[in-house]
């Protein structure tokens, strides 16, 4: 039998650790304060399995998560937050809808919505047998051989990977960022668990170009564990972004950097991507807005 019970008193504070290089409420603190309000939930209506999982006798796995951002600036320090969430509970399986609000004297204004699927049993595993080819962005990372994964590291793993890349490719337009000329919002990031990770040594993320728009892009992400000569995919993530220019107190859309598309042009084979890419560049040099 399936029942619904619902979180919605958890306010998060804003500090500086929340916050990216221009102040704005980094991405994967939306995730972690979901986690937040859902361990709250957890300790509220179930304690004894709470405590479980806190002891480490039951596991608390994570299966899908995502998260749309539905504001361009999203939150920055001051700022009165409100994060509800929706629990639907059938035996260990759960899912769970979550709205980020900022509430402001005018009311509350929508910033995200997210939705989570998490079960407290670990006999799971999804089908994942799509070959993988073409280039991509590597980035790998050692842990500290744990065979329990917390998935917003997978979240911030992207978000490693994803900076990297534009600090080895794309210095200009990072640069632009930091002082607050360029914007690049994320608009959408989502992880899939497809089984149970081996013990981890390393990490391997892979990041491939999926789509492309005149202002926006998408990658895809890809786990591997690497462990005694061992290679298994174990998850998936992709994410959306959307390129935005400062015009006075405001941001605009605006076409994606020409040195992004450019770097952009040697993580994807698809013909197609590459005669959008070539049209966008067109455009920026047009528009003087590389």
């Amino acid at each position: 039998m399936q029942k619904t019970l619902t979180q919605t008193c958890y306010r998060p504070r804003i500090t500086f650790q929340d916050t990216n290089v221009v102040g704005n409420v980094y991405f994967l603190t939306f995730f972690r304060w979901q986690a937040e309000c859902r361990d709250l939930w957890l300790r509220e209506n179930d304690p004894e399995l709470w405590h479980s999982i806190r002891r480490g006798e039951s596991p608390l796995i994570v299966t899908h998560w995502s998260t749309r951002f539905d504001d361009p600036v999203g939150a920055t320090i001051g700022d009165d937050v409100s994060v509800s969430m929706e629990f639907d509970e059938d035996e260990h399986q759960y899912s769970a809808s979550a709205t980020i609000e900022r509430i402001t004297e005018n009311g509350a204004e929508t910033i995200g919505k997210g939705s989570m699927r998490f079960q407290t049993s670990s006999a799971y595993s999804h089908a994942h047998n799509e070959s993988l080819s073409g280039p991509f962005y590597e980035f790998t990372t050692m842990c500290p051989r744990i065979s329990v994964l917390n998935p917003l590291d997978l979240f911030a793993w992207q978000g490693k990977c994803r900076e990297l890349f534009l600090e080895d490719h794309v210095p200009k337009s990072l640069g632009r960022v930091a002082n607050r000329q360029l914007a690049l919002q994320t608009t959408f990031a989502s992880v899939e668990l497809h089984q149970t990770p081996p013990l981890l040594d390393e990490v391997r993320v892979e990041m491939r170009l999926d789509e492309i728009k005149c202002g926006q892009l998408g990658v895809r992400f890809d786990y591997f564990a690497l462990s005694e000569n061992e290679q298994v995919a174990f998850a998936t993530g992709h994410q959306r972004m959307s390129s935005k220019r400062y015009v006075g107190l405001g941001i605009v859309p605006c076409p994606l950097p020409t040195d992004m598309l450019l770097a952009l042009q040697s993580f994807t084979d698809s013909k197609r991507m590459i005669d959008k890419i070539e049209n966008i560049i067109e455009f920026a040099h047009k528009e003087d807005l590389r």
